[in-house]
């Protein structure tokens, strides 16, 4: 890899996305943060990031909105979208794939090794 990967995090928890950046960052990834879906989108069109992991709970316009928005929008369509949640619920996983997300994690304690292995799945990262 030639340059350093870039992901976009969107999550209106600072804490939470706070706690993924330093993680992340530590494996070699460039983080940027939005803390809500309409920023989110900006952020995602004008910036042009590697990946993005999107929460399904958001404040204005919940991840699947805005993963759906993304999927449509041909400036935006090609980035891989990781939706991840702290429910079980499978109607929720549903319509995450639904909307075009390309892969959905739980936020647990396993989550941030979740992330990687997408994130090398994809290629933007060495294989850990």
């Amino acid at each position: 890899m030639n340059r350093q990967a870039q992901l976009l995090i969107i999550d209106d928890s600072p804490t939470q996305a706070q706690s993924y950046a330093n993680h992340l960052e530590a494996a070699g990834v460039h983080i940027m943060v939005a803390t809500d879906g309409p920023q989110g989108l900006r952020m995602a069109e004008s910036i042009q990031p590697d990946a993005i992991l999107l929460d399904v709970r958001l404040p204005n316009m919940d991840g699947h909105q805005v993963c759906h928005r993304l999927k449509r929008n041909p400036k935006t369509q090609h980035i891989p979208v990781i939706m991840f949640t702290v429910s079980d619920n499978m109607a929720d996983q549903d319509a995450g794939y639904e909307a075009g997300a390309d892969a959905y994690i739980r936020k647990d304690r396993d989550a941030i090794q979740q992330i990687l292995s997408k994130l090398a799945e994809y290629g933007f990262i060495a294989a850990r």
